[in-house]
């Protein structure tokens, strides 16, 4: 873990994701694996220099930048700092007056040419619309499940700044705001991660930075909106995987992750596959039923252009890439965002703060067109987190919105039996977390969570290919 602490961030094609690459490779290898590399080429958007002032000199705290949005000369762009108001939803928007309109041109048309400041609302979701519980290892823990989610991975899913109507109706920057996070988890949001590039410079600020920008754009100021980044055509990222043989090539269990992210959680899956590729390949071959790959996709975090057609996920670009291994697998297991505490807002979004647990294990448990809590893959789950006492380990299956969220959602789709491990904390996408994450990080439940999930995948191997859809 303090390997993966040590190369900080590391996005889609960056260099500390290949030195992370590199390293899994090793270890793969002193396994006695043979590791394979998928290249994959694909339109890098790096950010350099970001920051913004007013014509009378202030410079105001950004909390991040708006990924792939767009990019400003040196001197940056500048203009009137004008307030549009509140996106309310992707088709929604109340002006400054409190007039709501669903025409995205009455909303941005008075900044044009100029710099729009924009709030936005990060979408308060019934938690049943997400996921649905269909079991606990611990049934005490069921009148604490989660009424609401309130995350910025799904606000850059329901309510992503509208930035292409703002470049449509010629806005020169645009400067958003969450208008219900603190601005302690408002800082270095790595949002929204998975839109393809804007062309249209943006920046995200907290409440506080924004109440000084609406006081300013009252008095007339102009501002300047730096991002100096560059577009890198032709970068390359590497898919990872590795197969461990069984008894029977005929059938294999997939078990996979992703490489880029941004934090201590996002991505650590790699660690884990290690450990359980460490564990299985210890095993005589005899006592191994099918073969196991394990596979470590990158571009998660650039979908638009790591996703195929009809595809779900960076991991249909692998699947496309490797069909007569895909067509052999019975099972698949996904393996994401171990070991966090949880930590949450306050009603009033104004302190970030530890509530004194451990984060939920939410982990899916079944395959496409069953949303019944009678399968093998929860049994097999709930069993397993029950034997290594994991807390609050819930088997899910997908909510109302029929919204599959991680690298197991082509195993779901394509009607592979799955047990995807998908935690959700509340820092997930925060870049520049307070000490990287490392305070909201708890090494004992991630051990936990890596036993419970390799006992899962033992099971897993253990049981005939027709009961796993049963």
């Amino acid at each position: 873990m303090s390997y993966l602490i040590g190369l900080g961030t590391r996005y889609t094609g960056s260099s500390s994701e290949g030195r992370y690459c590199d390293f899994l490779q090793d270890r793969l290898e002193r396994l006695g694996l043979r590791v394979h590399r998928d290249r994959l080429t694909f339109t890098r958007w790096e950010p350099k220099r970001w920051q913004l002032q007013d014509d009378n000199g202030n410079t105001y705290q950004t909390a991040s930048y708006f990924p792939y949005s767009g990019s400003t000369p040196a001197r940056g762009l500048s203009g009137r700092l004008v307030y549009c108001g509140t996106q309310l939803t992707p088709t929604s928007f109340r002006t400054p007056d409190g007039h709501v309109t669903s025409d995205a041109g009455t909303f941005f048309a008075p900044a044009r040419g100029n710099i729009a400041l924009m709030d936005v609302v990060l979408p308060i979701l019934n938690f049943d619309t997400v996921m649905k519980p269909v079991g606990f290892a611990e049934p005490s823990d069921a009148p604490g499940w989660p009424k609401t989610f309130v995350h910025t991975v799904m606000g850059g899913h329901e309510n992503p700044p509208a930035l292409a109507s703002a470049r449509a109706h010629g806005v020169r920057a645009v400067v958003c705001t969450w208008t219900n996070l603190s601005d302690e988890l408002a800082q270095d949001q790595y949002a929204p991660f998975d839109t393809p590039y804007q062309g249209l410079p943006a920046l995200w600020v907290n409440r506080t930075t924004a109440s000084r920008l609406k006081t300013a754009a009252h008095q007339g100021r102009s501002g300047t909106v730096t991002l100096e980044a560059t577009m890198a055509p032709g970068s390359v990222s590497h898919s990872l995987w590795a197969v461990l043989p069984g008894n029977d090539n005929s059938e294999n269990v997939i078990v996979n992750t992703h490489t880029d992210g941004g934090n201590i959680y996002e991505e650590n899956g790699g660690l884990a596959l290690l450990a359980m590729a460490q564990h299985f390949s210890s095993l005589p071959r005899s006592q191994r039923r099918r073969d196991m790959i394990f596979a470590f996709v990158t571009g998660h975090f650039q979908q638009p252009q790591f996703t195929t057609p009809g595809g779900f996920g960076a991991t249909s670009m692998w699947k496309a890439a490797h069909p007569e291994l895909w067509e052999r697998a019975v099972a698949g297991m996904t393996v994401e965002h171990l070991g966090a505490r949880e930590w949450t807002d306050d009603a009033g979004t104004t302190r970030y703060h530890a509530t004194g647990l451990p984060g939920w294990s939410w982990t899916y448990t079944t395959t496409q067109g069953r949303r019944i809590p009678t399968t093998a893959e929860r049994d097999i789950y709930i069993g397993a987190a029950r034997a290594w006492a994991n807390p609050r380990a819930a088997a899910v299956v997908p909510g109302s919105a029929r919204i599959y969220v991680g690298e197991g959602a082509q195993f779901w789709h394509d009607g592979i039996p799955t047990i995807s491990h998908i935690p959700g904390p509340s820092n997930l996408l925060q870049a520049k977390a307070p000490d990287f994450g490392k305070m909201t990080f708890d090494p004992r439940l991630m051990y936990t969570q890596i036993r419970t999930l390799t006992l899962a995948l033992t099971r897993v191997q253990d049981t005939a290919a027709v009961q796993l859809r049963k």
